[in-house]
């Protein structure tokens, strides 16, 4: 595939566009893989944070953006002096634009065996127009 074809970010669809951040996540994308797919009913996103305990992960929505920002820590129980050390520890962050076609009160995530998986239940065609209000002019 080229380009052209993520012009939109996945499956041609501006919902999972997250080329404005990719620049600065290169490091982000290796550690925090991610799949995105979808149903009649929701979008799933699952994404890959090996060895993190619930608690070091953090979900966030603002202005149509999914943040997950991660703490990896050190584990420094031990004296030792490193002669080498390829793991990363420290704050990592991911975000895509998901927008506003989903209930937000219903949003679920669950994390197990390494994998957080966020569940963005979709409104419904009806559900989208209540939601859009007519502006009268003065």
């Amino acid at each position: 595939m080229n380009k052209e074809n993520y012009k939109f970010g996945y499956f041609g669809s501006p919902f999972f566009n997250d080329e404005d951040t990719r620049i600065f996540s290169r490091l982000e994308d290796s550690y925090m893989k991610s799949v995105i797919k979808e149903n009649d009913d929701c979008y799933v996103i699952d994404v890959e944070v090996p060895g993190a305990k619930k608690e070091d992960i953090d979900l966030k929505l603002e202005d149509g953006y999914l943040f997950i920002t991660y703490t990896v820590k050190e584990d420094n129980t031990e004296n030792y002096k490193y002669l080498k050390n390829e793991r990363f520890f420290g704050k990592l962050k991911r975000s895509f634009y998901v927008g506003y076609d989903f209930k937000k009160e219903q949003i679920e995530a669950s994390y197990e065996n390494g994998i957080l998986r966020i569940v963005l239940p979709k409104l419904k065609p009806e559900e989208k127009e209540a939601e859009s209000k007519k502006i009268l002019i003065k």
